[in-house]
């Protein structure tokens, strides 16, 4: 009868140890997690931008590397936020302009134009039209 005795408070002790070490290491994971969270976080947002720089230090900076696709992304998701403003239309349709998309250097020219109808923009307009009817050509 002892002897059952001591077998079963073995087992119930090999049980509990089990579980304690699944608790343990279920614990760690958590606190790493925990911890790791807020660093992942940052990184990933200041990956999409970095909002501790401004916007328009982060287009010069793109502008600086001539990385045209941040550049136009950056500017695409102020026209997001400030479709009226033709500055942002123009300012894109030259960056479009310089890697020779003449299609989207127009439609951006255009709607620039559209929205302040200033010579300077027309020019700029009739320019890549006239390079476009050229292309046809």
């Amino acid at each position: 009868m002892k002897d059952d005795i001591n077998k079963q408070i073995l087992k119930e002790l090999k049980k509990l140890n089990s579980l304690s070490i699944w608790i343990s290491v279920s614990f760690a994971l958590i606190l790493i997690i925990l911890i790791s969270a807020p660093f992942v976080y940052r990184y990933k947002a200041k990956q999409k931008t970095n909002y501790d720089t401004p916007i328009w230090t982060q287009i010069n900076n793109a502008k600086d590397r001539a990385d045209h696709e941040e550049e136009i992304s950056l500017l695409k998701m102020m026209i997001d936020k400030n479709s009226n403003d033709y500055y942002l239309y123009i300012y894109l349709g030259s960056i479009y302009m310089s890697k020779g998309d003449l299609q989207n250097a127009e439609k951006h020219y255009a709607r620039g134009y559209e929205l302040f109808p200033l010579k300077e923009y027309d020019e700029y307009l009739k320019a890549v039209r006239k390079l476009i009817k050229q292309q046809k050509k």
